[in-house]
């Protein structure tokens, strides 16, 4: 279910980027919000490809701050390390692996 349950009012959460014309729509919104902290909600089952690196640099440059949260982490099929190793290249984004919404919020409310 997206978006998690616990991210509070203060917190706008956007919809999964799923098709060209939702990835266009995100881009406009960030680009005319400009948010200080911006968290990217990663499925870590999954492996990382260079359309979702060019997404995360892309939306990345319109935030103050931009969190990787690599989701499903803990899961024996995660591919957390080759996450880390790539998303490293992209400069400016800290990646966090946790299950915990909590987490992301605390990242949010210090930015």
């Amino acid at each position: 279910p997206w978006p998690p349950s616990g991210l509070g009012n203060k917190i706008q959460a956007i919809a999964p980027i799923d098709s060209r014309e939702s990835r266009h729509a995100v881009t406009q919104f960030l680009g005319a919000r400009a948010p200080r902290g911006l968290v990217i909600a990663i499925d870590a089952r999954h492996t990382p490809d260079r359309g979702t690196l060019r997404l995360v640099l892309e939306l990345s440059s319109h935030a103050g701050q931009t969190l990787a949260w690599l989701r499903h982490g803990l899961d024996p099929q995660a591919r957390n390390s080759l996450w880390q190793s790539r998303l490293a290249a992209c400069p400016g984004v800290q990646v966090l692996v946790t299950e915990q919404v909590s987490d992301i919020v605390n990242w949010l409310e210090s930015c």
